[in-house]
Formats: structure tokens, sequence, C-alpha cells
């Protein structure tokens, strides 16, 4: 029993691995730069879009380091973490939907990413955590490898599908197609991490 649910553990876990790598971009990096400038931010406020979401990276580890050691049960901080960043990044949907000011859009952009990073910071934190508590020991070479495979052949695929959206601007509004195939991910690693349970009698 124990073994059938760690296998299916790799399973979530390298196909939640994937589909954060490929939401990525259009959460806080490339491409939803690439958004602020198609909306007319200027590059002055698209630099410190980066900043900021850099710096929130920084401080956000720094804090939850501490707090992820203190708070029990390790996988339900997780699965939280993870359904919180969903909830989040779907309020990119009327975003992508509406004209809004260059100004208006930084800010209310710059409150998503950042929020999305914080979390994700955390989670990153407590992310070392998880493999040891769903994977069984004797499968943890099969997870990392299978994991290495699907974020790498996804990060490839998934830059030339979301540029090729945008080049030919299917939809009529592109970055609204990709901020819904974005959502789409996010649900899919929230999903993912809602499957998995524990096999392995470490840190709860």
């Amino acid at each position: 029993m124990a073994k059938n649910t760690g296998t299916k553990n790799i399973v979530y876990m390298a196909t939640k691995d994937g589909a954060l790598t490929a939401a990525m971009p259009m959460v806080n990096g490339s491409l939803i730069q690439l958004f602020l400038t198609n909306r007319g931010v200027s590059a002055y406020y698209v630099g410190l879009f980066s900043t900021l979401v850099s710096i929130i990276t920084v401080v956000g580890m720094m804090l939850c380091s501490y707090l992820s050691e203190k708070l029990p049960k390790p996988l339900k901080q997780y699965q939280w973490l993870y359904f919180l960043q969903t909830a989040v990044y779907l309020a990119m949907i009327p975003i992508g939907c509406f004209t809004m000011t260059p100004m208006a859009l930084f800010l209310v952009l710059s409150l998503v990413a950042c929020s999305i990073t914080f979390l994700s910071s955390w989670s990153g934190i407590l992310g070392y955590k998880i493999p040891y508590m769903t994977i069984p020991f004797d499968a943890y070479g099969t997870y990392t490898a299978a994991s290495g495979a699907i974020t790498g052949i996804v990060g490839v695929v998934s830059s030339f599908a979301f540029s090729a959206i945008i080049n030919r601007n299917l939809g009529g509004n592109s970055y609204l197609v990709c901020i819904c195939i974005t959502s789409l991910l996010m649900l899919l690693s929230w999903y993912c991490t809602q499957r998995m349970k524990p096999v392995n009698d470490v840190y709860d």
C-alpha cells in the first residue's frame, strides 16, 4: 500500500514540478514583464517590478525559514501554500480581460506577483522536506530523474508555445490566453499537492 502511494506521489510531484516550470514565466518572470511592456508600462517600472520580486524572494525566504520550522505538519502547510498561490493567480484573469492605466496595472501586478513570490518562497523552504515525507527512500532517485526530465522538456516546450501564442496574437488577446493557460497550470500544481500523502514518518 505504501509503495503504491509512493509511486503515485512520484507522479504528482514530478507533474507539479513540470507545471510550475511552465507557469513561472507568466507569474513573475520574463513573460509577465513583457505583458507590462505591451500594456504601456515604462521600462523603469518594469525594472522596478523585477526588483520588487527579487527583494520579496529574499525577504520571504528569510522570514519563512523561521516560520516553517516552528509550524507543525509541513505537508499540510505545503498544500495550503499551493492553494493560496493558485487562488491569488486566478485574479490575473480579469486583469487580462480589461484595460487599465499603465500605473494601475503595474501596482496590481506587483501586488499579485509579490504575493505569489512570498508564498512560493515559503513553499520553497518547505520543499526540501516534502520528498522525504512522500517518496519512498528507495525510489528517491527515480523521482529526481523523472522531475529533472519533465521540467527540462516542459521548460523548452512551454517557452516555444508561449512565444508562438504571443507572436501570432492568438485569440486576439494573446496575453489573456497565456494567463488562462498559466491558471490551468497553477490549478494542476495545486491539485497534485493535494493528492500527495505521507509515506515516511519524518518531520511530522
